[in-house]
């Protein structure tokens, strides 16, 4: 626990001096806004794999009289697997950051980014290890705070500070939710430690704390229909920021779904129910406003919202086989959900990476403005590639892997489940949502991929468009090992996963049911290796082939057109037209048409497509224009009078000592 507080003391003391550092372009200055969370994540790597390893760490506990408990931090099962993401991903945006904020020397102040940035750390650090209600709460505002800022990060722009407050606005109602959630879940505790309210929880109250917590933290998560934030927030943030926003702090609300599940006890099989539902409707809406985007960041911020639909069919099958006495669809369920939190955290903040360093050459984060970029980036595209395959579902990349344990609850738990049962549905809800998900994800990265990185350039620019610099490109490098180590020998991750699973299971059930999975998984590493060599042998004798024989490049057919240009191309929206107009009826997709007057225009025509999030449009700003109109009427009572202000004391005064002497008449 030692190397965790020394991390947090890093990450603070490092964030401070940044701050004084300000615009400075010295390597002391750079040193000192990068090995802050590199160093800290390092050392707070060493006590997590401790812990997954099996060695049990001492908690850090102080007595803190104020709140009637105590300052208490320790790293668990939970914690620990939770951290893994984090730390890895830390060291790597850090780099990445290096390099890319310094497009912004001469206009932003680069100290105030790492102060924020390295708070911003040690906030989801303190989340995942406070044992205390009140320590869990200051750090979950603190990485609400710190997150809010680094959003606001070019605060100039109107629409980012509209972006600032939406975020700030729904990560609010979140926290009124646990609020809630976690005074009434501490009603009758001897302290406001989490150990102490396991003991004295009321379980009568279990449905509606669920119900709080499940708000509270799905609101963090961005699931539907709390997802509003999400897809404005992430292209707000520079890219290394987006990546740990998207990769691991919205993983801090299934983080505490699953903390209220072990504080409070497994909700019952109607709340298993729900989290399926939850996760299929996240999946799918969120794969289908991905699809219709023109923004690469709008793009991967609402497939974050998918890939947490993913996560919720996981702990759904968990709960139910928890439920159902079906151990075997609850161990696969719970190990796909916790499989593919590590899973997103690398491929998401691949892809995050990558869309930073096409913006980065081109200046641009509009897919139809781009196109042929791979000639010009090519590690850029290929490690964009790995991310788009990985972030599908397809072998033999890690997102495969993940979603493979969730198929086999479900397929398992149907072929030996009860069909008088009417939860066999559960499973058979889970294979069609997974199904959908990944057929649509499949489209929306094949257009990602081809409109920016294939084709011609859609828009000359003004500048020369080169590959990113080394920092930028290694951590996408290092990622992209990580997707496939993972896919090709996904044995390796088994005993990482069969420790928080045996928070849920007994370790007998967890290894029975792992056993024929390990086996499972070292038959297909034998078949991708034997592919891998076999591709490559292919490769080398075409090599050898072609370099005996001439040959000639030319332009692909382009259907018998005679001058042929670059706007013909496939755009972000004719590719996905006919998808989205079947789908018009969610997306409600906007469409302005400039025609063309004469057979020969003098001007270009064209088409425009804007599809806004209808949870947006259709539930929150009304209610907040609503209350926009209502409130603006209270101003009649403040006009910045002194003795009407003297008034209101008074009469406050008079009211409280009215219903004083009114209590006490009555005793």
């Amino acid at each position: 626990m030692n190397f965790v507080l020394i991390a947090i003391f890093a990450f603070f003391v490092f964030g401070v001096l940044a701050l004084f550092t300000g615009n400075q372009k010295s390597i002391m200055a750079d040193l000192i806004r990068t090995c802050g969370p590199i160093g800290g994540s390092i050392l707070g790597l060493i006590p997590v794999i401790q812990v997954l390893a099996g060695k049990k760490i001492s908690a850090f506990i102080m007595p803190w009289e104020l709140f009637n408990g105590s300052f208490y931090l320790e790293i668990d099962l939970l914690s620990a697997f939770f951290l893994l993401p984090i730390f890895i991903l830390t060291i790597l945006a850090s780099f990445y950051g290096f390099s890319y904020l310094k497009q912004y020397a001469n206009q932003r102040n680069l100290g105030s980014i790492a102060f924020f940035f390295n708070l911003f750390i040690m906030s989801m650090v303190l989340v995942v290890c406070a044992k205390n209600i009140i320590m869990f709460l200051l750090a979950w505002e603190l990485m609400a705070l710190t997150s809010f800022f680094l959003v606001m990060f070019e605060s100039e722009k109107s629409l980012t500070k509209w972006t600032g407050w939406l975020y700030m606005s729904l990560t609010h109602l979140g926290t009124a939710c646990l609020f809630v959630f976690f005074f009434m879940a501490a009603d009758g505790a001897l302290s406001f430690d989490f150990g102490d309210i396991a003991i004295s929880f009321d379980k009568n109250k279990t449905s509606l704390c669920f119900l709080l917590a499940l708000i509270g933290f799905g609101t963090k998560a961005g699931m539907i229909p709390f997802h509003i934030w999400l897809p404005e927030a992430h292209p707000a943030a520079p890219a290394h920021v987006s990546a740990i926003m998207s990769g691991v702090m919205i993983k801090t609300g299934i983080y505490g779904i699953l903390r209220t599940i072990l504080l409070i006890g497994v909700p019952g099989l109607s709340w298993g129910i729900v989290l399926i539902i939850l996760g299929a409707l996240s999946g799918v809406i969120g794969i289908l406003f991905a699809l219709a985007q023109h923004d690469i960041k709008r793009l991967l911020a609402y497939s974050s919202v998918e890939n947490i639909g993913i996560i919720l069919l996981g702990l759904g099958l968990g709960v139910v086989g928890i439920k159902t006495q079906s151990p075997v669809m609850g161990v696969l369920g719970l190990a796909g959900a916790f499989l593919h939190i590590l899973n997103h955290a690398f491929f998401k903040g691949l892809l995050f990476f990558g869309a930073g360093s096409v913006i980065y050459a081109t200046h641009t984060n509009r897919i139809d403005e781009l196109g042929g970029i791979l000639k010009r980036m090519p590690l850029t595209g290929l490690t964009f590639f790995i991310g788009s395959i990985s972030i599908c579902g397809l072998p033999p990349f890690n997102g495969f892997i993940s979603e493979l344990f969730i198929y086999m609850g479900s397929f398992k738990e149907i072929v030996v489940g009860d069909f008088d049962n009417t939860s066999i549905l559960l499973p058979i809800i889970t294979i069609l949502a997974l199904v959908t998900i990944g057929g649509l994800a499949a489209l929306c990265f094949t257009k990602a991929f081809s409109i920016i990185f294939l084709g011609e350039p859609r828009y000359k620019f003004n500048h020369e468009i080169k590959e990113s610099p080394a920092f930028i490109v290694y951590p996408m490098l290092v990622l992209c090992a990580i997707c496939v180590m993972v896919g090709v020998f996904p044995s390796l991750i088994l005993p990482i996963l069969e420790e928080p699973v045996s928070l849920f299971f007994s370790n007998e059930v967890v290894r029975s049911t792992f056993v024929p999975m390990g086996e499972m998984f070292g038959i297909m590493t034998y078949v991708y290796l034997s592919l891998i060599g076999f591709i490559t042998l292919i490769a080398i004798v075409r090599n050898m082939l072609v370099k005996r024989r001439s040959y000639q490049t030319t332009v692909t057919w382009d259907c018998g057109y005679i001058r042929p240009q670059a706007t013909m191309q496939y755009t972000a929206s004719s590719f996905v037209e006919t998808l989205v107009d079947i789908f018009s009826f969610i997306l409600r997709t906007k469409k302005t048409m400039d025609k063309p007057s004469t057979y020969f225009p003098l001007k270009n025509a064209g088409l425009n497509t804007r599809t806004a999030d209808t949870f947006a449009q259709k539930l929150y700003y009304p209610v907040y224009y609503f209350f926009k109109g209502h409130m603006f009427k209270l101003l009649k009572i403040q006009y910045g009078n002194i003795n009407l202000y003297m008034f209101y004391i008074i009469l406050t005064l008079v009211i409280m000592l009215s219903v004083n002497l009114l209590t006490r008449s009555e005793l």
